[in-house]
């Protein structure tokens, strides 16, 4: 596995970056054995190779009577390609019934926005709403999800 990530702060509240994973996991098994006075032999190889990418922007912004503005974008994109052959150890022929191969590609899209204050020295409050879209070969999906914090410090060490 591979992991690459910069990540970008500014002064006036802009914070923006990238990342990208790489996953491969190669394999092969031997397999011998009896089943119901039938010999099963069989070898197989396979793989998961993974590839994601993401990159994102957020800006936050200071309002008056202590209030936070923020929002921002972020995009992610995944690949998945994986496979499992199956060959007959004698012969080394393939077994294209056994065996599968499948890619998996799939792109998210989020832009949230939210505010957030602290009331006085003991409670706090956040409010955000992201919509999010989600896509792959067989699906297309659209989601909402709001959010809604109140923190309260009744005593040093206690959080309701």
């Amino acid at each position: 596995m591979h992991n690459v990530k910069a990540d970008y702060r500014s002064s006036f509240g802009l914070s923006a970056g990238a990342g990208y994973t790489f996953y491969r996991s190669p394999g092969h098994q031997a397999l011998s054995s009896v089943l119901e006075n039938e010999l099963l032999d069989l070898y197989s190889e396979n793989e998961q190779r993974i590839d994601l990418r993401r990159v994102y922007a957020g800006q936050e912004h200071t309002l008056s009577k202590g209030w936070k503005l923020n929002y921002g974008v972020s995009y992610q994109d995944a690949a998945d390609r994986s496979f499992q052959y199956y060959y007959d150890p004698q012969s080394g022929d393939f077994l294209p019934d056994a065996s599968a191969k499948s890619r998996r590609e799939e792109k998210t899209f989020n832009g949230y926005a939210g505010v957030g204050a602290s009331l006085g020295e003991k409670a706090s409050l956040d409010a955000s709403l992201a919509a999010e879209y989600y896509h792959t070969a067989v699906w297309n999906e659209w989601s909402l999800y709001p959010t809604l914090n109140f923190s309260y410090l009744p005593a040093a060490g206690h959080i309701l």
